[in-house]
């Protein structure tokens, strides 16, 4: 890809869809965290008293938190696999890359021929620093 002319509003309207679609990933992904957390409140398969308290437990814990938690379909699944969690995290790191990405991004747009590195006069010491290592005395 060469020298395309390229607008800010379609620079701009890229970051937004990023940003946007990645927000989408996580709140899809947070759904299927709300099943897979409170399922160690069950301590033994088939004790109606532990039926009985996860369920409690699971409303209780909602109402506090305005989650709307719920008991997992698989619970032995739910106990011994964390892929909700490790997706969930998959799908944060990359929103943290996206912005990482898009402040990177700008802080290049913002670098020119009158800013950045080129106007400090940091360039020409290196260059002649690489050539010959002496100590230079501005």
């Amino acid at each position: 890809m060469g020298a395309t002319p390229v607008r800010l509003g379609q620079e701009f309207s890229g970051y937004a869809a990023q940003v946007t679609k990645g927000i989408y990933r996580v709140r899809l992904l947070r759904q299927n965290l709300k099943s897979s957390l409170w399922v160690a409140l069950q301590l033994e398969p088939g004790s109606i008293l532990i039926l009985i308290f996860r369920k409690k437990g699971i409303s209780r814990i909602a109402d506090a938190t305005g989650i709307a938690f719920r008991e997992a379909d698989d619970h032995f699944e739910a106990q011994g696999a964390k892929d909700a969690a490790v997706s969930l995290s998959g799908a944060l790191n990359t929103v943290a890359t996206s912005l990482m990405k898009i402040a990177d991004d700008i802080r290049w747009l913002g670098s020119g021929p009158t800013s950045g590195s080129k106007s400090c006069g940091c360039l020409q010491y290196s260059l002649v620093l690489r050539l010959c290592p002496v100590r230079l005395i501005p």
